[in-house]
């Protein structure tokens, strides 16, 4: 496999605004927004959906207009919407093709007529079918990255949080990241890759290595292709071909554990995961063992995992600590990075920053 990157100086910061939010309904179907240590109604009406975001809450109200909850405003994004997606720092909105965005306040039509997509922290990759381009939405732009007029067809294309990679019609690896297209090497061969913030983890089948594309920069990690492997944020874990569990971070290799996992996922920088059934966190360098066996419960993002023990007990690990929530009897739970929201009998209740709402 031949590589040429193009190098590019300029790197583009986007600001990432969290509010610190959690929506719910209660009991009586009331729709309420948690913002901050403030409990807000927001609709007395069910709402029909809604998902919680870092920077947005969207949800569609009972007439089924896709509203935005950010900045302590409400937005109307979309009215009939058949669908939306939520990530840390934009809300997604479908409807018959028509796409739109919410993005830092503003809300814009991206597609009039797009069935295929993928979408990211910031980023979405779209291929337009009235124009025939595909195309990528970054930074309150919409960038053509190819034109479609002769084929439709993609083999791959992926979005990870802030990057977007496909290989084109020429059977070129390609890399939209900070606002740049670069064509990173040629595929003559089969080789599997996953996407993550500002990092890309390909295999090389022709050294059977495992290889990163970092700081627009391609190195390889790994002589050998590992059994599995998963991106975060600026990061890379991995199961090497003897079992051993790896992290690839800021340009060095750490063993998390000798022992191969029972599972694992990745969530930014945080590795939750099984070793011999005992339950792990790996966060910053250090392990955290949170029980000696696998919940049968558990949720988590960003840095955060909110899961209830064998005797119900609710617990919430976040900055590297895990707390006991209650002891009563929990409904259901949900989390949206350092907030936890719970219903014990008929009541919502709030853990945020150390205290109950």
């Amino acid at each position: 496999m031949k590589w040429s990157v193009i190098i590019v100086a300029l790197l583009l910061i986007r600001p990432c605004y969290s509010q610190n939010s959690i929506a719910y309904s209660d009991y009586r179907n009331y729709f309420y927004i948690f913002d901050n240590g403030i409990k807000k109604e927001m609709e007395y009406l069910p709402v029909k959906s809604y998902k919680n975001g870092a920077s947005c809450i969207a949800y569609q109200d009972n007439s089924g207009t896709l509203k935005i909850y950010y900045n302590k405003k409400i937005f109307e994004l979309l009215e009939g919407a058949t669908d939306f997606y939520v990530t840390k720092n934009i809300c997604l909105g479908k409807c018959n093709g028509q796409l739109k965005i919410f993005d830092n306040g503003k809300t814009r039509t991206i597609s009039r007529n797009s069935e295929v997509f993928e979408y990211g922290d910031s980023i979405v990759a779209f291929y337009d079918k009235q124009y025939k381009t595909f195309n990528a939405y970054y930074n309150d732009s919409i960038i053509q990255l190819e034109d479609m007029l002769t084929d439709e067809s993609f083999t791959e294309f992926k979005a990870g949080n802030n990057m977007v990679t496909y290989v084109n019609n020429q059977s070129e690896f390609t890399v939209f990241y900070h606002g740049k297209k670069l064509k990173l090497f040629l595929v003559a061969e089969p080789f599997s890759y996953k996407v993550g913030q500002d990092i890309i983890a390909f295999t090389n089948y022709e050294d059977l290595s495992l290889n990163v594309f970092r700081n627009f920069a391609i190195k390889k990690i790994e002589s050998q292709i590992p059994s599995s492997f998963l991106c975060g944020k600026n990061c890379v874990v991995y199961v090497d071909e003897s079992g051993s569990f790896k992290m690839y971070k800021d340009g060095k290799t750490e063993i998390i554990s000798n022992i191969k996992p029972d599972f694992y996922y990745i969530s930014d920088e945080m590795v939750i995961y099984s070793e011999e059934n005992y339950f792990k966190i790996y966060l910053n360098g250090t392990t955290y063992l949170l029980e000696t066996y696998i919940p049968s419960s558990y949720k988590y993002d960003q840095h955060c995992i909110a899961y209830k023990n064998n005797m119900g007990v609710l617990k919430f690990f976040d900055k590297g600590k895990t707390n006991e929530i209650t002891h009563e009897v929990v409904k259901n739970y949900e989390i949206n990075g350092s907030v936890l929201t719970y219903i014990s009998g008929n009541t919502n209740k709030t853990y945020f920053n150390g205290k109950i709402y």
